[in-house]
């Protein structure tokens, strides 16, 4: 049997399983203005023609260097997609801002100044260092299911139609004359006061239906989650650069696939921010 340490909080929680590779904070910051995406419209209806509209999405991001990372979010934001050259990573996201803070975990390693306590495999591999914040999950969350579909015409009580069973149906500030983002939240309350940021590993997409708001305009949707003060939020949010179509329904979010992800939240309130180990 392998001799480990094992060690633990004041609250209980373990801290450290010295046997285990622990992820601790690398890097924690604002996302960034990365680039304007604009939506593509047909030229006219019907056709194959497909040229950029005025309503535009702006696409935040984070680069930093790791090489396993895992990212939370406090402060909406969806993932879009990410790039890599070698151990450099850069995290797009839609629907956020540069108020949107992001807290990067990755595998510990010796970094840091002055007495620590350090961990090791027996190959050297770094498992726990003491200078470093530990990455403590403290929920793991799953969202309501999607209301069951609705059909054409669409009955009174199926107008702002959410994604999520309890969500919101949110029309937001007007980008221009014709447009208006909509987005679907659902929330989770955690222990008020607190700060809280979100991870999703895998997330879905689905459609979303206008309506009267954008003239019959239908586009893409992705899911994002994310933390906030006292609790965290899972919400679909419009998909950078897509095709606009014309669906002649009323407001709806529709085609939300009913297979459900987890969310992993941990607790930011006492980590460092913005820090880069």
């Amino acid at each position: 049997m392998t001799a480990k340490l094992l060690t633990y909080l004041p609250s209980g929680a373990l801290q450290m399983d010295s046997s285990r590779v622990t992820f601790g904070l690398r890097k924690s910051g604002n996302l960034v203005f990365a680039y304007r995406d604009y939506k593509l419209i047909q030229r006219s209806i019907g056709g194959d023609v497909w040229i950029p509209w005025t309503q535009y999405d702006d696409v935040y991001s984070c680069t930093f260097e790791a090489v396993a990372p895992v990212l939370f979010l406090h402060g909406p934001g969806a993932r879009a997609y990410m790039t890599r050259n070698g151990n450099q990573w850069t995290f797009y996201f839609a629907g956020a801002s540069v108020e949107t803070r992001f807290y990067m975990f990755d595998f510990m390693i010796d970094t840091g100044t002055g007495p620590a306590l350090i961990t090791r495999t027996p190959e050297g591999a770094v498992t726990f260092n003491s200078r470093q914040w530990p990455m403590n999950v403290v929920a793991n969350v799953v969202p309501a299911v999607p209301p069951p579909p609705i059909g054409n015409p669409t009955p009174p009580w199926g107008r702002n139609y959410p994604a999520y069973t309890g969500g919101t149906f949110e029309v937001l500030a007007a980008q221009s004359s014709t447009f208006e983002w909509i987005v679907s939240r659902w929330h989770y309350q955690m222990t008020p006061g607190r700060l809280y940021a979100a991870s999703l590993q895998w997330s879905r997409g689905a459609m979303m239906v206008g309506g009267e708001y954008t003239y019959n305009r239908a586009w893409n949707v992705i899911e994002g989650a994310y933390g906030n003060v006292g609790s965290m939020s899972f919400w679909f949010t419009t998909l950078p650069g897509t095709k606009f179509g014309y669906e002649y329904v009323t407001e709806r979010f529709y085609n939300v696939p009913t297979r459900l992800p987890a969310a992993q939240v941990i607790d930011v309130t006492d980590l460092p921010f913005p820090y880069d180990a």
